[in-house]
């Protein structure tokens, strides 16, 4: 049975291959190689976000790493996972001593580890440790003994300022960066987010249950005493509020920034309807609406902090929109009373899954409790956690909309580590806040809760995000 199963996935892997290489040949690029930097410019960048090739690659990664599981030995995988935490703090290694840029600044043919080391606060024999672990995982190049350069997965850690700028002011290291490597620091490594995950265990045994974010795991590890994005704002902590700004741009490098466009139908909201963005920061997805649909006004709400900078944002890429009082900037906390009667929709986009469920339930009550039944709608944008089993659709809630991609028989109905970004990101905001990232259930249960209906699911191509419609009870 398992030599046939291995034959199934095998055959799955060598089909995906083809429609991979049918669509490239069809669009007339090669696929982008991992031992080369990633460049934005290179229109073959296009592949990685085309619909039809992300849906082959979700089913390569599948079924490729199942055939790992399926024919290694069992001891061996887990120690493996068991120590995984190394990686994370690899890359955090390797992004404080700023060798994504050093590397960079070397050129193609790479640099020695005691020429690293000249340029760091490390030793030359731990840079080539660290950098062979993660070589090993393709994120570098090892090109001769001890010489190392960047690749694709390497370069996406690159702030692109130089390494003289960037020792020069510290704090500031990721403004204006990409963000991706904002984001990596934040999440997967052991300045935040890694520090709390490291005593779940030992905090769980002592608290089962909790969702107050001032007693969230990360808050105990790094002794914060208040939730995390409070602590963020203290003074001391400029440089990681700063990174977790850039992290938040990072998050557009999840997609090609443009799904937003592709989900809800915009086009059938009035011509000149009002969309209040809630918890919108300085309104990224406001700015790409905006561009597309200029009848439409938008309400920008977060914290006054947020807010100054929001303005700025707009009046740099979007003066225009602000020249015609097209836009509103209004300081505003989503567990008060909204303010605004009047509008069209609701957009919370990543807002829901930093909360736990109580939590979201008050700020979607607040929402309904302003919402005009027959005209008011609420749009979720944040992931759909699939199970990892066969459900009826929606667990037999009938939801209207496009069903997940078909798997398969012989592949999990998840995906499996082709999804497991969905299943480490709900650890993350559980360990930053009893965040969580919720399957159709939990959504139907928190929106149902605060008097709101799940009308239609929205599947954006070529997007981890989900566009949830709910409108008032």
């Amino acid at each position: 049975m398992s030599l046939a199963t291995l034959k199934q996935l095998s055959k799955i892997i060598s089909d995906s291959i083809e429609s991979v290489e049918k669509r490239c040949n069809t669009l007339g690029y090669d696929y982008p190689s991992l031992d080369k930097p990633f460049n934005p410019a290179d229109p073959a960048e296009s592949l990685t976000v085309d619909p039809i090739i992300i849906e082959n690659v979700m089913i390569l990664i599948a079924a490729s790493n199942q055939i790992v599981s399926t024919t290694r030995l069992p001891a061996m995988t887990l120690f493996d996972m068991s120590m995984s935490f190394h990686l994370s703090s690899a890359l955090q290694v390797i992004a404080l001593a700023n060798i994504p840029e050093i590397l960079r600044e070397a050129g193609p043919q790479g640099l020695h580890a005691k020429d690293i080391a000249t340029k760091t606060f490390l030793d030359a024999e731990l840079i080539a440790r660290y950098l062979r672990l993660l070589a090993s995982h393709h994120v570098f190049r090892e090109l001769t003994p001890d010489v190392f350069t960047n690749n694709r997965l390497s370069s996406m850690l690159d702030t692109l300022k130089s390494v003289k700028e960037i020792n020069a002011n510290p704090v500031n290291r990721h403004v204006g960066s990409p963000g991706l490597k904002a984001l990596i620091e934040h999440t997967q490594v052991t300045d935040e987010t890694f520090k709390g995950s490291a005593i779940v265990a030992d905090f769980l045994m002592e608290n089962p249950g909790l969702e107050d974010p001032a007693d969230a795991p990360i808050v105990r590890a790094q002794n914060a005493r208040k939730p995390f994005f409070e602590w963020l704002e203290e003074s001391g902590n400029e440089s990681r509020s700063k990174r977790f700004g850039a992290a938040m741009a990072g998050v557009s490098k999840l997609d090609d920034g443009t799904a937003i466009l592709r989900g809800y139908p915009w086009a059938e909201l009035p011509e000149n309807a009002k969309v209040v963005d809630v918890g919108s920061g300085i309104g990224d997805m406001p700015m790409i609406l905006s561009k597309n649909f200029p009848t439409f006004k938008f309400v920008l709400q977060d914290f006054a902090g947020v807010m100054g900078g929001a303005r700025e944002h707009w009046e740099v890429n979007n003066p225009s929109a602000l020249n015609e009082g097209r836009i509103e900037f209004l300081a505003h906390d989503f567990f008060k009373p909204q303010p605004v009667k009047d509008a069209d929709l609701f957009l919370l986009r990543m807002i829901t899954h930093d909360w736990g469920s109580s939590h979201v339930i008050t700020i979607l009550k607040h929402l309904r409790e302003a919402a005009v039944p027959g005209k008011t709608k609420l749009l979720i944008v944040d992931q759909i956690a699939p199970y990892a089993c066969s459900v009826p659709n929606d667990e037999g809630r009938n939801i209207p909309g496009p069903p997940p991609p078909s798997v398969p028989d012989v592949l999990l109905p998840n995906l499996g580590k082709a999804n497991s970004i969905i299943y480490l990101g709900d650890l993350q905001m559980f360990t930053l806040q009893y965040g969580q990232e919720r399957t159709i259930g939990n959504h139907i249960d928190v929106t149902h809760a605060a008097g709101w209906k799940i009308v239609r699911l929205y599947r954006p191509s070529a997007s981890i995000f989900a566009h949830i419609l709910a409108e008032p009870i």
